[in-house]
């Protein structure tokens, strides 16, 4: 008996509407942070010489700037569902005890939809997405520096056209040839 005890009740029940959470991301572009649209800079040097060179932040590779920053931007969505089927694995290992599959998704072979990403009302789910969408954009966002810090630790060892780090100019000034 005190094994039932331990058996966590589901709060949804079959043939019930209830709404689903999701976060995702896209790629969109913003005006350049540092040319603010205009695609150069105007330069003066401590000397009082004045000149405007290219824009570097929004130039990519040996194209001119473009005036634009490629940027990750959050996409939380809500999808409406009905309840089809509930599992019950009270040695879930990651914490799910409570799972749902649905009838727009399939049951049986569809989507498994956790019970934690399951509202009652859209308001509640696209709350719940939003701030996962920005969960996931710091997380995506982290891993990009990181993986740019690691490969400024082994230096440039990228093809001319491809290197971010000296957009080739370094290996053509040094006669080194295509890796």
């Amino acid at each position: 008996m005190s094994r039932l005890e331990n058996v966590p009740t589901p709060k949804y029940s079959f043939g019930q509407r209830v709404f689903s959470s999701q976060a995702t991301t896209m790629h969109t572009t913003v005006p350049c942070r540092d040319c603010l649209g205009k695609k150069v800079w105007n330069v003066e040097t401590p000397a009082g010489a004045k000149f405007v060179s290219p824009c570097q932040t929004c130039m990519e590779g040996w194209s001119i700037p473009s005036g634009v920053n490629k940027v990750i931007a959050p996409l939380p969505r809500v999808q409406e569902l009905t309840i089809g089927s509930v599992r019950i694995d009270t040695a879930a290992s990651d914490g799910h005890f409570v799972e749902y599959m649905c009838e727009e998704t399939g049951i049986g072979s569809g989507s498994i939809h956790y019970e934690s990403r399951l509202y009652l009302t859209e308001n509640e789910a696209m709350e719940a997405a939003v701030v996962e969408a920005h969960r996931l954009v710091e997380h995506i966002e982290r891993q990009n520096i990181e993986s740019r810090a690691e490969k400024k630790k082994r230096g440039c060892r990228m093809p001319i056209v491809d290197c971010p780090k000296c957009k080739g100019v370094g290996k053509i000034l040094q006669g080194a040839a295509r890796e």
